[in-house]
């Protein structure tokens, strides 16, 4: 019995060691993001009149691209392996 018991505090310690380092992680993650933020433009600037106009332009005709293959994910492959 006491031989789990120990097996248990050993536990019981790393997982809040775990969880400590989990906190730590996350508070540096909110200060960067934070610091990271720009605040948005309050308004719209106004245009000159001039360059409220567009030009219309004729493009060449694109030739169709194939589409690049992607590896499957890691759930995509364990789905498939399980079904």
């Amino acid at each position: 019995m006491k031989e789990i018991q120990s097996l248990l505090k050993i536990v019981s310690e790393g997982l809040k060691m775990i969880a400590q380092g989990i906190e730590a992680i996350s508070e540096k993650v909110d200060e960067i993001a934070k610091s990271q933020t720009s605040p948005k433009p309050k308004g719209k600037k106004s245009r000159p009149a001039a360059s409220k106009k567009k030009a219309t332009r004729k493009t060449a005709a694109k030739a169709p691209t194939k589409k690049a293959t992607t590896a499957p994910t890691a759930a995509e492959t364990v789905f498939k392996i399980i079904s």
